[in-house]
């Protein structure tokens, strides 16, 4: 009986234990929200547009995340129309939220004639946002994202 409990307390303590290696590791238990907040044309043609994207993030776990890098694609009808990355890193902090900016290239036509198709037939166009977090920290280095949703429509 003696050796049960001893046992018990071992396999308790020893859970313990890794628990909180894990919580000192910085962990990520929960995806950050990443949304976009302001579009800027920084010079363009009719078949592709730089652009400047500032973009927040939403971090709802416990610990900071650091940011190495962020890549994502804009999918419009299923046809790429915006990608990028960030040219440096960031800090989001515990609980916090944070902006950063970086560059796209875009091909904005083909997404509009697309959305004007649909709209003329009274449909919503499908549009998908994926991407990923680099993170510089912890066991989870890269946490993927990504939103999709419809446009317009009746």
């Amino acid at each position: 009986m003696l050796s049960r409990c001893r046992t018990r307390l071992w396999l308790g303590l020893s859970a313990l234990a890794v628990l909180s290696a894990c919580s000192s590791l910085g962990v990520v238990t929960l995806k950050p929200e990443v949304t976009v907040a302001d579009v800027a044309l920084i010079k363009g043609d009719l078949t592709r547009q730089d652009l400047r994207l500032r973009l927040h993030v939403r971090n709802p776990n416990d610990r900071a995340l650091v940011v190495n890098s962020i890549r994502y694609e804009v999918q419009v009808a299923g046809q790429k129309v915006v990608s990028g990355a960030t040219q440096q890193g960031f800090v989001v902090p515990a609980k916090g939220e944070s902006d950063f900016e970086l560059d796209a290239q875009a091909d904005l036509a083909s997404a509009a004639l697309r959305m004007l198709s649909d709209s003329l037939r009274g449909q919503a166009t499908a549009y998908r946002v994926v991407g990923q977090l680099n993170l510089g920290s912890g066991l989870i280095r890269t946490l993927p994202f990504e939103q999709q949703g419809r446009l317009g429509g009746r």
